[in-house]
């Protein structure tokens, strides 16, 4: 599913969608504003989306230069290290804010959970909870409802979403 799809369900949400267009020919442009604070409350939304329930995971090899492996390296935005391997072997491994400092020289196997890449409207949404395009939605009108101090709205849909998550996770 592309996030405009999503995006579709949460402008209906919001009374948003005969003002903002995410397809076709009459589409909103990229600059305008509410279309721009909704694409940043998608991503909010999709972050913790991946790092608190996706759990997306990463395998990758890295060189380890003076007993460091700094972030920049990696290929993802690393939340957190699972595991360090060297020649298929466990081996310590310390979290700093700005490296990983491993037990070993050489090439090393990271296992990670990462954020994945800012979506664009156009973007597949990658799924594995079973989480329907509703629950994000609802995630998605809630932010902007709380970023617009619409607050009674932000609760109604927060609640939309948690509870759509928590019937993912039950359910899977």
């Amino acid at each position: 599913m592309k996030l405009y799809e999503v995006m579709e369900i949460a402008l209906m949400y919001l009374g948003l969608n005969d003002e903002i267009k995410v397809q076709g020919g009459n589409r909103t442009p990229i600059s305008n504003k509410k279309l721009k604070i909704l694409l940043r409350c998608a991503n909010v939304i999709y972050g913790e989306i991946a790092s608190d329930y996706l759990g997306l995971k990463k395998k990758e090899t890295l060189a380890v230069i003076e007993g460091k492996i700094a972030y920049q390296s990696f290929a993802q935005r690393v939340i957190d290290v699972i595991k360090v391997l060297k020649d298929g072997e466990k081996i310590d491994f310390t979290v700093y804010p700005n490296y990983l400092e491993v037990s070993s020289q050489g090439l090393v196997d990271v296992v990670y959970h990462y954020l994945p890449e800012d979506l664009t409207l156009d973007d597949e949404i990658a799924y594995g909870t079973g989480l329907s395009p509703v629950t994000f939605a609802a995630g998605i009108a809630g932010e902007y409802s709380l970023v617009n101090n619409m607050y009674d709205e932000a609760f109604a849909f927060e609640k939309k979403f948690r509870e759509g998550l928590r019937a993912a996770l039950t359910s899977g």
